[in-house]
């Protein structure tokens, strides 16, 4: 015998995933960077749907009816970056060929004068992470990536090399720009982390957005 959700279940369902992920957002800010773990969890549960499982939105006829928050800055695709989501600041030598050492934070509302709601699959395929002139993964790869292979819900026994380097911030490439003087420096910072931080605003951003 099962139970039929009804919208009153449905709504508290949706509920408790924000509470879990406002509490989870300030841990992140409160210096427990391993909670974009969590995060990731949270947002694959909201939104995620495989051929066995739909995700909470879906199951709740909202996925498909709202319009998600993205912070990613299109005009950044035209500049070698590694993350549109982040704020980094770099240490070193930016005219050596050396790594460079970066302090990551999420834009949160600094994103505000280019930000955007699109429709979710633009928005859940969206690439938001580049190394050199190379697109690297979008917010899906991210969350499934920190999911269901780092450690969120489960550990891969041989994770890909983009998200280990993303995780330990090596082997990603950036043209630092000082002047007129143009390097090729290797960056070295723990991008997925905040860039999940940052889908988790977006994604509770939207949530509250529509009143949800």
């Amino acid at each position: 015998m099962t139970y039929n959700w009804t919208i009153e279940d449905y709504k508290e369902l949706i509920s408790q995933q924000k509470l879990l992920l406002e509490n989870s957002l300030n841990n992140y800010d409160g210096g427990c960077r391993s909670e974009y773990l969590r995060i990731a969890v949270i947002i694959r549960v909201l939104v995620h749907d495989t051929a066995s499982s739909i995700s909470l939105l879906n199951q709740a006829n909202l996925k498909d009816q709202i319009r998600y928050y993205s912070t990613h800055n299109r005009e950044l695709m035209n500049y070698d970056i590694i993350s549109s989501l982040c704020t980094a600041n770099v240490s070193g030598n930016l005219l050596s060929k050396e790594t460079n050492v970066v302090t990551l934070v999420p834009r949160l509302y600094e994103a505000d004068l280019y930000a955007r709601f699109i429709d979710f699959d633009t928005w859940w395929n969206e690439t938001v992470i580049f190394s050199g002139q190379s697109s690297l993964d979008n917010r899906k790869n991210l969350i499934l990536g920190a999911s269901n292979k780092l450690g969120g819900a489960h550990i891969d026994r041989e994770p890909s090399i983009i998200l280990i380097n993303l995780t330990k911030g090596t082997g990603l490439k950036q043209i630092v720009k000082y002047g007129s003087t143009e390097t090729f420096n290797l960056v070295k910072g723990d991008w997925i982390s905040c860039s999940i931080r940052q889908i988790g605003f977006e994604i509770l951003y939207t949530l509250n957005n529509c009143s949800i």
